[in-house]
């Protein structure tokens, strides 16, 4: 049998789990996520409370799925919790998504490797750049600034046209026709309303933008 761990960071869309229908899914309301820090009580509520409704979705697909509220072994580790269901279950290969809290990360391929259990990690669709494109930016720039690794993601993503999408739905939701450049910041709207192009923009000063090859660029100062 194979499980596949969702973490409560990582509700992500159900499209991202048709390949792995083979698996069984496993999440766990965690003892040591809600404590780690002083949490509001109603953060504590919203981290909760997400992974349930994801738990009733995936139930609601029949996806299968293990699942440990806090009813019950709460206060276990969550390598415990894991390892009870590993032997009840007679798992022999668990996956999961990438991890970003390093370490839990940690602690949780050490527990594999200790319990002999093979383990495969799955690119996070988390981020708009996987881990090895961004170790592969840090090797090309040894001052990564974030306004270059912005410009990078924005042309491979081609967000420019996201941004004109939106600044076309608040121009027609303000009344105005918002300006097309060829070169140079997108404006928000026509120059008579300045309020709203400084309440999208307002870092924006005269001089910050500089035309390039697709459209704009930080000057660099």
């Amino acid at each position: 049998m194979k499980l596949f761990l969702i973490l409560g960071n990582q509700l992500f869309n159900t499209k991202y789990l048709k390949e792995y229908s083979e698996f069984t899914f496993y999440m766990s309301e965690d003892y040591g996520l809600c404590t780690f820090q002083k949490h509001h009580k109603l953060k504590i509520l919203l981290f909760l409370s997400s992974m349930r409704s994801y738990r009733d979705e995936l139930r609601a697909k029949k996806i299968k799925l293990i699942y440990n509220d806090c009813n019950k072994e709460f206060k276990n580790s969550y390598e415990k919790k894991l390892e009870r269901v590993i032997k009840e279950k007679k798992i022999k290969e668990v996956n999961f998504f990438e991890i970003e809290d390093k370490f839990f990360e940690k602690r949780l391929k050490l527990f594999l490797l200790r319990k002999k259990v093979n383990f495969r990690e799955i690119k996070s669709p988390m981020f708009l750049m996987d881990r090895e494109e961004f170790k592969n930016y840090l090797s090309k720039n040894k001052r990564p600034f974030m306004a270059n690794f912005y410009k990078i993601v924005r042309t491979k993503m081609s967000l420019r046209s996201v941004f004109v999408f939106v600044i076309d739905i608040i121009s027609e939701m303000s009344g105005t026709h918002a300006e097309r450049r060829p070169c140079g910041p997108p404006a928000a709207v026509s120059e008579g309303h300045p309020r709203c192009r400084h309440l999208l923009f307002p870092a924006h000063r005269e001089g910050d933008y500089a035309p390039d090859s697709d459209g704009w660029q930080y000057n660099q100062q």
